[in-house]
């Protein structure tokens, strides 16, 4: 509909369409009334198959940062799930204005893709290759019991555990973490892991650095998940001193990035005491990695906990 025409009364017809849009903003839901109104509906507009899949609402993150979601699925381990970004769909929401037309588009991109995660298992061995064999660093005191059932490598206060990366079309990916069990029926040593973790994870997932100022530096890998292995790829620290011509204070700030900054920028104790609080009043749980603050020397090429 064009409100303002040529030759017509345009101040008429302005005050006319900003009344228009004051009605229609009004008349549009808020986010979080959106967000309530998506889960408490959507199943309504899923096929029967899908009437009894458990759904839950959480945050996922994304290199967009953390995005909200809708996640329906069987329970089933293993079992790929379309994600439904809740921003998205409130930004389709906001285009169309209407709710019931949201929710079928959402209803409709969740059907195509569990048919496209369908299709997508079937072409993929369920086995793991060593060439799918990546890293992820965890905290080592939190996952205690996880550690008990999985080859590890201690690496000071955190954890090196592995998985099995499916890389997918859209950028994406599924990764099955490798138990005890798994490694054994395979025939895969922790070294063995080991090795080819380092020589497969940079590969499947390249080093992502960004200077955000002052010296500051975040590593992570392209896709922004698990990316604090970063710090473990041959030269990626010592590229970061190199070009700072300084020694390294190492920030380990969740298990998908960490933070560099040169040590003449900081206190130490001021960056611990920072650490602390932002692992207890920032991350969730699960993305803590470390308390610890490290000390990265340029010469030596080593890290260490800072003193």
């Amino acid at each position: 509909m064009e409100l303002i025409t040529k030759g017509g009364n345009s101040c008429v017809e302005k005050d006319c369409l900003r009344m228009v849009l004051f009605l229609l903003r009004e008349n549009a839901m808020d986010y979080q009334k959106f967000r309530d109104e998506i889960v408490k509906k959507i199943r309504g507009y899923l096929p029967e198959e899908y009437a009894g899949w458990e759904m839950k609402v959480e945050f996922i993150r994304t290199r967009r940062g953390r995005r909200e979601a809708v996640l329906i699925g069987s329970g089933e381990d293993g079992t790929a799930v379309p994600t439904l970004y809740i921003d998205m769909l409130y930004e389709w929401y906001q285009s169309c204005g209407s709710l019931e037309k949201t929710l079928r588009f959402a209803a409709e991109f969740y059907v195509s893709g569990m048919r496209y995660g369908r299709a997508m298992s079937e072409c993929m061995r369920p086995e793991p290759r060593e060439d799918g064999i990546i890293m992820a660093l965890i905290n080592t005191e939190r996952n205690r019991e996880l550690l008990s059932d999985v080859p590890n490598r201690s690496c000071h206060d955190m954890s090196i555990i592995y998985r099995y990366m499916i890389p997918l079309p859209d950028r994406s990916f599924n990764a099955v973490t490798i138990t005890n069990a798994l490694a054994e029926r395979e025939g895969l040593s922790e070294e063995r892991l080991y090795e080819l973790a380092m020589e497969n994870t940079p590969r499947m997932l390249p080093l992502y650095t960004e200077n955000i100022g002052e010296n500051i530096n975040v590593l992570s890998n392209d896709r922004g998940i698990i990316g604090a292995a970063a710090m473990l790829y041959r030269e990626s620290l010592a590229n970061i001193s190199g070009m700072m011509e300084s020694d390294l204070y190492v920030i380990p700030s969740s298990v998908h990035e960490i933070i560099t900054l040169p040590v003449e920028d900081a206190s130490a104790d001021k960056l611990r005491k920072m650490i602390y609080e932002a692992n207890r009043t920032v991350l969730e749980a699960g993305d803590m990695l470390s308390d610890t603050l490290y000390y990265y020397s340029r010469e030596n090429k080593t890290m260490r906990p800072a003193l």
